[in-house]
């Protein structure tokens, strides 16, 4: 089995940018990668969990838990802003 190269992914990403209506420059072969893992944290999934998955090796991955976390516990929301 040969592995998608880094190219590739983000064409594909692209493509379906495009067959979505959205601007292709928006996207890329990171925002896979991002968009799972968000929606891992939003999920609650453990972070060891996705750490493993995304092969993260450092604390780079709580970058997505602040992502995912964002409006949670907002005041704004809570007091019905």
């Amino acid at each position: 089995m040969t592995r998608l190269s880094d190219q590739t992914v983000c064409a594909i990403f692209k493509e379906f940018a495009i067959l979505l209506g959205l601007d292709p420059k928006d996207y890329g072969g990171h925002s896979g990668r991002a968009g799972v893992i968000t929606d891992g944290f939003a999920a609650s999934v453990a972070q060891a969990v996705i750490a493993k998955h995304s092969r993260h090796r450092s604390n780079a991955i709580s970058d997505y838990l602040r992502e995912a976390t964002l409006f949670d516990q907002n005041l704004s929301g809570l007091v019905g802003l």
